[in-house]
């Protein structure tokens, strides 16, 4: 009884006080990511607690793919996510997301590969246009590629056939998981893999020949920062809150000294993602991706009249689905102009 009174008089002495406010605790915005670079930000933010300075608790959920993250989000109660244009833009099409952000950019993190006997490496330049790429439309006539149909990386394929003056018609694109496709590969089967990181290092360290990259084709690879548009609209600010934690990690990372940055990475993948990577992995996943600053990314944003970015990455990657028949003709007009891409929560960032 002595007890309940003493701590009901110091309870009371304490609300007395001005200024006292009991704690309570922050708000949970649920934010969904693939294992990979651009969740690296949003991991280190929560671990410094810049979320916390900007009222919100960051929660960090998985998911194995960019498809199953845009097809589950909103089940899983995620605010924020992101993810790949190739899965994006069905989000866009139904009119569920926004992409408010650029992640990162993965474009030297993608490539084709060859094996060191290949002849197409006999063949490079043959469009000057690309004299960077290896490979010609007649040498590719039949020929078997592994790719993950529909990714990231079935768009580089895309463009490097048609630069090179051929199509996924005229050549034999087989479904194949990234992991899956460098095992097949290495074993024997096809003509060329198309793979993203970290296979990509994987497939050099054995000693396959690179034929292709996003850069090499001219195209950039964007993962976009999307949000759930009933969860936006119904509160921007913690969309914004997200967005200024975000950013702010970027900065610090961007910062950090390379003899750093390295461990770190290995940790937040540890942590994150359950998987263990050597510091070559690390080193290489930080050199092959790169974050954009806020006043980066508010100019990609910009119209194309302005010398924004985001509409042409997005159409190119339209243009890849619906060659591919993923999207019809009307679906892709639906797309044009990329209606639900906003630079509002990156200007709210700013502002504040």
């Amino acid at each position: 009884m002595l007890f309940a009174r003493l701590l009901a008089f110091v309870m009371a002495a304490a609300l007395a006080v001005p200024g006292f406010v009991c704690a309570s605790p922050l708000p949970t915005v649920r934010t969904a990511w693939l294992a990979e670079h651009e969740a690296f930000a949003a991991w280190y933010a929560h671990e410094r607690k810049w979320d916390a300075e900007n009222g919100i608790s960051l929660e960090l959920v998985l998911f194995p793919t960019g498809k199953n993250l845009v097809d589950n989000m909103r089940g899983a109660g995620c605010v924020i996510g992101g993810c790949g244009g190739a899965a994006a833009v069905f989000g866009l099409l139904d009119k569920r997301i926004y992409v408010i952000g650029v992640g990162s950019d993965e474009t030297a993190a993608n490539a084709v590969y060859v094996r060191p006997d290949s002849p197409l490496l006999a063949l490079k330049g043959e469009n000057p246009s690309y004299p960077e790429l290896y490979g010609s439309a007649a040498a590719m006539q039949g020929k078997t590629v592994l790719a993950p149909v529909g990714t990231s990386a079935h768009q580089l394929l895309y463009f490097w056939l048609e630069r090179l003056g051929t199509s996924d018609a005229e050549a034999i694109v087989i479904d194949t998981k990234p992991e899956e496709a460098l095992k097949a590969f290495m074993g024997g089967m096809g003509d060329a893999v198309a793979l993203w990181a970290p296979d990509t290092y994987k497939a050099e360290s054995l000693g396959l020949k690179r034929v292709a990259t996003g850069r090499d084709c001219g195209i950039t690879q964007p993962i976009l920062l999307i949000a759930d548009r009933k969860a936006a609209d119904a509160d921007p600010a913690a969309v914004t809150a997200f967005m200024k934690a975000y950013l702010k990690a970027v900065e610090a990372i961007s910062a950090l000294p390379k003899e750093e940055l390295a461990p770190l990475y290995q940790r937040f993948m540890r942590d994150f993602a359950g998987q263990e990577v050597s510091v070559e992995v690390a080193r290489a996943d930080l050199e092959h991706h790169r974050f954009l600053s806020g006043d980066e990314q508010r100019a990609i944003f910009r119209s194309r009249a302005e010398g924004g970015l985001l509409q042409a990455w997005i159409e190119d990657v339209v243009r890849f689905h619906e060659a591919t028949g993923a999207l019809s003709r009307r679906q892709s007009k639906a797309l044009e102009g990329v209606p639900l891409a906003t630079s509002r929560f990156l200007d709210e960032a700013a502002s504040h």
